[in-house]
C-alpha cells in the first residue's frame, strides 16, 4: 500500500520509531505536502527531528526503481570513507521501504533554492556560482579516486536519454514524436547527440539531474552551506554531464526570461550570466582538478552537453504542454547554434569572445 495522506504518514513514521508520540500530541508537528512528481511531505517538528519523505503517487510505480537509486546512493556515500565532499552536501539518510515505496531523508530547514536566492538578488550572484562549482568539483574528484572500491552494482551505468531523443521511443508518445521529427529536419542535431552518446565516458558518481531547483544553500556569509537534493538519477557517468546541467540552467534562464513570468521572468540576457557563468566553471575545473591545457576542450564538451540538456527541457516541456510555443522555438534554436559551434560557445561562457546565441 502506497502513503499517500499526512495522517497515514504520520502513523507510518510513529510505527517506525522516527517520531515521538508525544510530538504529535503536542502539537509541535507540521505536514506539509510538497507540489513535485512525487507524492512528497515536508515532516517538520518543532523541537524534534524533521524529514523529507517521498512517496511515490500510485499511478507512477515505475519510480521505484529511481527512488532505489537515490537510497542506494546515500549507502554508497556512508560507507565510503573518502566520500567526504559527498556526504557534506547530501541530506543525512534515515529509511528505503521498496515495500511501501517510501524515502525518508532529512528536511534542511531554512534553506533557499539558487533559483530563490537569484529571484531575491535579481541578479545571477558570483558567489553561488562558486560555491557550488567547488563543491560539485570537489564530489567528481573524490568519487573519481574511490571507484575502484564502490560498490558495482550499487549504480545501473546509463547513458543519458538525452543523447537519443532523435531515436526516440513510442513512451513519449506524441510530443516525443513532434520533437523527434524536428530534430530529424536538421542533420546537426543526429550527428551531435550520436557523437556524444559514442564518446560517453563514465568517470565518476554523478548526480545526474543537477540544476538550480536541485541546489540549496543555508546560512549567511560565513555559515553558508551547500546542500544537493534529489540524488533520483546518481549514477557512475561522465562528470562534464553535471557541469552542462547547470550551465544549461543559466542559458534557460537567458532564452527565456523575457517570455515567461515567476523564478524565470528577471531578464537576464547572456552578457549579465556570462560572469556567473564563468565563475562556476572556473571553480569546478580548479576543485576537480583539470590541467589548464585540458580545459577548453572539456568546457567544448560541457557547452555541447548543455544543448543537449536544453533539448531534454524542450522534451519534458511538451510533455506537460505539447504545444510549439515561442519558448520551445527559442531553446531549440539555441541549442542547435550550440551544438553548430561549441567551442565558441565555450569561449563566451569563459569571456574570450562576444557573441549571441538565442
Amino acid at each position: 500500500m502506497l502513503t499517500t495522506t499526512p495522517n497515514d504518514l504520520v502513523h507510518y513514521l510513529l510505527e517506525r520509531g522516527l517520531l515521538a508520540p508525544e510530538s504529535v500530541v503536542d502539537g509541535r508537528l507540521t505536514v506539509v505536502p510538497t507540489a513535485r512528481r512525487n507524492n512528497n511531505f515536508s515532516v517538520v517538528c518543532t523541537g524534534g527531528p524533521s524529514y523529507f519523505v517521498k512517496s511515490l503517487q500510485p499511478s507512477a510505480a515505475q519510480g521505484l526503481e529511481t527512488m532505489r537509486q537515490e537510497a542506494s546512493l546515500y549507502t554508497v556515500a556512508r560507507a565510503e570513507e573518502a566520500l567526504a565532499p559527498l556526504r557534506d552536501v547530501i541530506p543525512e539518510f534515515h529509511l528505503f521501504d521498496p515495500q511501501r515505496s517510501i524515502l525518508v531523508v532529512e528536511y534542511i530547514d531554512g534553506a533557499k533554492t539558487i533559483s530563490e536566492i537569484h529571484v531575491q538578488l535579481g541578479d545571477a550572484a558570483e558567489w553561488v556560482a562558486e560555491l557550488l562549482g567547488r563543491a560539485l568539483g570537489a564530489i567528481h574528484r573524490a568519487a573519481a579516486g574511490a571507484l575502484p572500491r564502490l560498490d558495482p552494482n550499487a549504480f545501473r551505468r546509463i547513458t543519458p536519454w538525452a543523447l537519443s531523443l532523435h531515436q526516440i521511443t513510442p513512451s513519449f508518445g506524441q510530443p516525443g514524436m513532434q520533437l523527434q521529427t524536428l530534430l530529424l529536419t536538421y542533420p546537426e542535431y543526429a550527428q551531435a547527440l550520436d557523437a556524444m552518446r559514442a564518446a560517453w565516458r563514465p568517470n565518476t558518481v554523478i548526480h545526474g539531474d543537477m540544476k538550480f531547483d536541485n541546489c540549496l544553500v543555508t546560512g549567511d556569509d560565513a555559515s553558508r552551506r551547500l546542500r544537493i537534493v534529489d540524488w533520483e538519477l546518481a549514477d557512475l557517468g561522465e562528470d562534464i554531464w553535471d557541469v552542462a546541467g547547470i550551465l544549461q540552467n543559466y542559458l534557460y534562464w537567458s532564452a527565456v526570461s523575457t517570455q515567461t513570468s515567476g523564478a524565470w521572468s528577471v531578464a537576464m540576457p547572456f552578457e549579465k550570466l556570462q560572469p556567473a557563468m564563468a565563475a562556476f566553471w572556473n571553480a569546478w575545473a580548479a576543485e576537480r582538478g583539470v590541467a589548464e591545457g585540458e580545459r577548453p576542450a572539456q568546457l567544448e564538451r560541457a557547452a555541447a552537453y548543455a544543448a543537449a540538456r536544453l533539448l531534454q527541457s524542450v522534451m519534458e516541456m511538451l510533455v506537460v504542454t505539447p504545444v510549439m510555443s515561442g519558448h520551445v522555438a527559442l531553446m531549440l534554436q539555441t541549442s542547435l547554434n550550440i551544438l553548430r559551434d561549441p567551442a565558441a560557445m565555450a569561449k563566451m561562457i569563459v569571456g574570450s569572445e562576444a557573441g549571441a546565441y538565442a
